[in-house]
Formats: structure tokens, C-alpha cells, sequence
């Protein structure tokens, strides 16, 4: 409930610009599915998201930045279309451990 209040409180102001780090933690598959969606409604809205979930970093974002020790190591355009091959290589090692 803190999370939803959070986002709540976070978008009601209507903002232009909005920061997320991780915003799907602790929130169970609707109130995430709620949340993509009241995204996906604001196309003006620029949102700078922190997340480990490559999935929703696809479909809510148009750019990717990609870092490793705190630094980009690279700057993906979501809507090329080798471009989730190119992230999933690079954020996965062989053994299938999530590295970025």
C-alpha cells in the first residue's frame, strides 16, 4: 500500500518529468499491471525508471541505458528490433545469472 500511495502521490501533481527506482516493488500483479497501464496513458510524461526487469523496461521505455558498476555501458533504442537479443546478451552471462 505504501508503493501505490507513493505513485499515487507522484503523478497527482501531474508532472513532466517523473523518477522511478524500482516502482514494482512490493506491488502485487494488478496494482503493477495498474500502474504500466497509468504509464503507458501519459506519452508526454518523460519517466527516468531504475529497474531490473528488462520485460517492462521494453514496453514502457523507448531508450535503455545499460550499466555496470555505475557507469553506461550501453544506450539501447527499445524499438530496434535486435534490440531486446542485444540486452538480453549483454545482461545475461552464460550460466543465465542476471548481471546488469
Amino acid at each position: 500500500m505504501k508503493q501505490r500511495l507513493s505513485f499515487a502521490r507522484a503523478i497527482i501533481h501531474a508532472p513532466s518529468l517523473l523518477l522511478l527506482d524500482e516502482p514494482y516493488t512490493g506491488l502485487d500483479m494488478n496494482a503493477a499491471l495498474l500502474m504500466e497501464n497509468l504509464l503507458l496513458e501519459k506519452p508526454d510524461l518523460t519517466k527516468i525508471m531504475v529497474t531490473h526487469d528488462m520485460d517492462r523496461a521494453f514496453r514502457l521505455c523507448s531508450r535503455l541505458l545499460i550499466m555496470e558498476a555505475g557507469n553506461i555501458v550501453h544506450d539501447v533504442v527499445a524499438n530496434d528490433p535486435n534490440a531486446r537479443k542485444f540486452a538480453e546478451a549483454v545482461c545475461f552471462s552464460a550460466g543465465g545469472q542476471f548481471k546488469c
